[in-house]
């Protein structure tokens, strides 16, 4: 029979008695084939089985879709999964590659030839050089805001920002490509820098947590607090060849940089410059002199 040559001629490199069966084609041939057989290996045992209860006949079809659904649909499943390490893979490319060369004169061609795919799959994932920009921004964004939510908010101020500091100095130091990703985006003039700014921005102000615990300051300008803070870390960054020549070495190394993070620290617990002394209490003034100048000859008596 026809079907019969296609059975069994399908299993050894997908052709049939009547021609070449497309490589696809033999794919899905090969799974109907294995679901009839299944279909086939559960009549003989439901024939000598008694009859099921009316009340759980439902359940062996419900088991039985469940189970045929599962072998038509096992590969796409898997394919879904291999997308999303696909797309994480050209993520994290597309920022080592923006991070060493920038963001204009990176390619979605160098980005998909360097993670081993297609152009057009960079597309697929993410619509445009603009829409894989904007998702490594996100991904910069949620790691710095991950690192920072390590540290309980109930601690007092002083500890909450040694504690912050010693958390970004651990998660931070060993990822030189995302920080040096945050100084070449800003660096260039246009819509990325814009946008990566604002999200910058919009992390370093969300502390209103922090006001209500009572661990910052809620009568500082809450613009230029946010902004401040912000540039702690973005200032060196944008700086840094000037910088290491002063330090006289990388500023990602492990001593530099915690000494970064520490001297952070330092500035927002105690500022920059002492309070002033406490003022001693003014002397009393003597009373001042009688005034003549209303009576000429009573001074001159005096005289």
């Amino acid at each position: 029979m026809l079907g019969q040559d296609y059975v069994r001629n399908t299993d050894t490199g997908g052709r049939g008695d009547r021609g070449e069966v497309p490589g696809f084609l033999g794919r899905r041939w090969r799974r109907a084939r294995c679901l009839v057989k299944r279909v086939y290996d559960l009549v003989p045992a439901r024939r000598s089985r008694p009859p099921l209860p009316a009340n759980m006949r439902p359940l062996l079809l419900d088991s039985f879709t469940e189970q045929a659904y599962r072998v038509l649909f096992m590969r796409s499943i898997d394919l879904e999964q291999d997308d999303l390490t696909t797309k994480a893979r050209l993520r994290e490319t597309a920022l080592a590659l923006f991070a060493d060369h920038g963001i204009a004169v990176t390619s979605l061609r160098s980005i998909a030839a360097a993670a081993g795919v297609s152009p057009g799959l960079v597309i697929h994932h993410f619509g445009s050089k603009d829409g894989l920009r904007r998702a490594v921004d996100a991904v910069v964004v949620k790691r710095i805001t991950a690192a920072l939510s390590e540290i309980p908010i109930g601690s007092s101020g002083a500890s909450l920002i040694d504690q912050r500091a010693e958390v970004l100095a651990r998660v931070l130091r060993p990822q030189p490509a995302l920080l040096q990703y945050i100084a070449q985006a800003l660096s260039e003039s246009g819509t990325a820098a814009g946008e990566l700014f604002a999200l910058l921005y919009a992390t370093a102000s969300a502390d209103h947590a922090l006001a209500n615990a009572g661990v910052i300051r809620t009568d500082s300008d809450p613009l230029w607090r946010a902004l401040q803070q912000l540039v702690l870390i973005v200032g060196p960054l944008l700086l840094r060849p000037l910088v290491e020549q002063q330090l006289g070495g990388s500023l990602f190394e492990p001593g530099n940089f915690e000494r970064w993070m520490r001297a952070n620290a330092d500035l927002l617990k105690h500022g920059l410059y002492t309070p002033p002394a406490p003022s001693t209490p003014a002397r009393a003034a003597s009373p001042p002199e009688p005034s003549h100048a209303g009576n000429p000859e009573r001074g001159s008596r005096e005289r």
